[in-house]
């Protein structure tokens, strides 16, 4: 860089590390000096940022455009976790997340994808809630007669009493407090029933237990001592 009149020049450095700059002047005289250069992102945090249309399996995320932002990167997990699902490259300003486990709480944050030499931070942690699948007592009466869960606290034997009235396929699934299914299992049932299951290999704790017939689902909370 040459200077032709006075003692200033601006400089732009493309990344961040330490730079030597070393002065001549006209005269023939140097000087340098050594300066640890940090390069800040010019690229915006996400902000606007919110969540709508929430259901027992979805969600839907929506932000601002930043300036300078090419795509987006979203993070979420169930709460709990400590590892993260990325969805990355987003192009536009709005996402829905599906697949989601019913009644759980998620965390998500975002971030912006520049040209810059770096993206931008995430943004701060937020969470959402999926809605309960769970029926109304109505609904139950309608489709069970009865739907008895013993015992319960439980330490092996889950005993489960069922009486409706159509013949279906029952579907029957434990999930942990993270919304992980740790157990399953398929029953065909006429009209009543008793059916056993032994659960004794999984850990101590609480369990959801989800009974789908068809559409419908109902939940209960089972303790696993």
């Amino acid at each position: 860089l040459n200077i032709s009149t006075g003692t200033t020049v601006n400089a732009a450095p493309t990344s961040s590390t330490t730079y030597t700059v070393v002065g001549t002047g006209s005269g023939g005289c140097t000087g340098s000096r050594t300066v640890a250069v940090t390069i800040t992102s010019t690229c915006g945090v996400p902000t606007g940022i919110t969540v709508q249309n929430i259901t027992g399996t979805s969600a839907q995320i929506t932000w601002s455009a930043q300036p300078c932002a090419i795509t987006y990167r979203l993070q979420y997990r169930a709460s709990g976790l400590t590892s993260w699902t990325n969805i990355n490259s987003i192009s536009g300003t709005t996402i829905s997340i599906t697949g989601l486990q019913s009644n759980t709480t998620y965390q998500y944050r975002l971030r912006s994808n520049c040209s810059t030499p770096t993206n931008s931070l995430n943004s701060a942690i937020q969470t959402f809630s999926t809605t309960s699948s769970l029926k109304t007592s109505n609904e139950l009466n309608d489709e069970y007669e009865t739907a008895n869960i013993y015992p319960n606290p439980t330490s092996g034997i889950l005993n489960i009493n069922v009486s409706y009235d159509e013949a279906g396929m029952l579907q029957l699934e434990l999930y942990n407090i993270y919304g992980q299914r740790v157990w399953q299992q398929f029953q065909w049932v006429e009209s009543e029933g008793v059916f056993n299951f032994d659960i004794s290999h999984l850990a101590p704790g609480v369990y959801m237990l989800m009974m789908r017939k068809e559409q419908e689902t109902s939940s209960y909370k089972l303790i696993k001592q």
